[in-house]
């Protein structure tokens, strides 16, 4: 997929574009059962960065869509720094490579965790978790178990 961004800049600059390819958010994900999908750094990476952060969990076993599929658990992590910008995201479930976009846009569009909690998301849905993870960084969370 980084090979495809690049040759989307490659040819837009060859025709005349000034596009500069950004590497700051490529998610990686992993197609196993359940799917992994990450973007951005891990909270190991911002301790050696000796950066402030925050890491917050949320259990899929509390996501209503999740629990009707029946498929396996997971959860979602966000690490937020110091402004409430998103520095890294970690997907462990289903449909996990689906649901890491909405955190790579807002890693790259710089939205912050409380911008993502105050957006509608469609219930209910598998993205709910992300919301809720979210919600969790700054307000806490409406759905645990």
């Amino acid at each position: 997929h980084v090979a495809s961004a690049e040759a989307s800049v490659a040819v837009d600059n060859i025709i005349g574009g000034k596009r500069k390819m950004s590497y700051r958010a490529v998610p990686s994900v992993v197609y196993t059962f359940p799917e992994t999908a990450t973007v951005g750094i891990t909270e190991e990476q911002a301790k050696e960065m000796g950066l402030e952060y925050k890491s917050t969990k949320f259990m899929m076993a509390a996501n209503s869509r999740a629990a009707v599929m029946g498929g396996p658990q997971g959860m979602v992590k966000i690490i937020t720094g110091q402004e409430d910008n998103i520095l890294g995201a970690h997907i462990l479930g289903p449909q996990a490579a689906e649901l890491i976009h909405e955190l790579t846009l807002a890693i790259n569009a710089s939205v912050g965790a409380q911008e993502i909690a105050h957006t509608i998301h469609a219930h209910p849905t598998l993205s709910e978790a992300i919301m809720e993870t979210a919600q969790g960084v700054n307000q806490g969370f409406i759905h645990i178990i």
